[in-house]
């Protein structure tokens, strides 16, 4: 998506191939995460006069993007998105996992089976704070 729309710029692509990259890692596979993500570092470079986008403005962006992420998530749901990463092959019965999947903080994927994961703008909180809620 990125490289057509900007295949037309005469100097090289004001975002990195690595810092895509990154981009593209904490959109969790969804294409609408990732325009939005390429979007805000195209508007905060713009903001700074940067003619290209740096890692620092990149992380900037991805930790307002996950700011956003968990804002209204309570303890009920770090709980259901810490029972789904123990097992992403089941779905918890609790009825929050419908409403995380509603809002795009608990994805699915397809690999031959079905399996759920947290968003990736959530994995570090509930990797790193294992004991605590959101």
């Amino acid at each position: 998506v990125y490289r057509r729309r900007t295949a037309d710029l005469k100097e090289p692509a004001p975002i990195s191939e690595e810092l895509l990259s990154r981009i593209a890692y904490f959109s969790g596979g969804r294409a609408r995460d990732f325009t939005k993500l390429v979007r805000e570092v195209a508007e905060r470079a713009w903001s700074y006069d940067a003619p290209e986008a740096t890692a620092t403005l990149v992380d900037e962006v991805i930790a307002d993007a996950r700011k956003d992420c968990e804002r209204g998530l309570h303890a009920g749901h770090a709980r259901v998105l810490r029972e789904v990463m123990a097992d992403p092959l089941r779905l918890p019965e609790d009825p929050l996992h419908a409403r995380l999947i509603e809002w795009a903080r608990l994805l699915p994927f397809d690999n031959d089976t079905p399996w759920f994961f947290p968003h990736p703008l959530l994995w570090d909180r509930f990797l790193r704070d294992a004991g605590s809620t959101a």
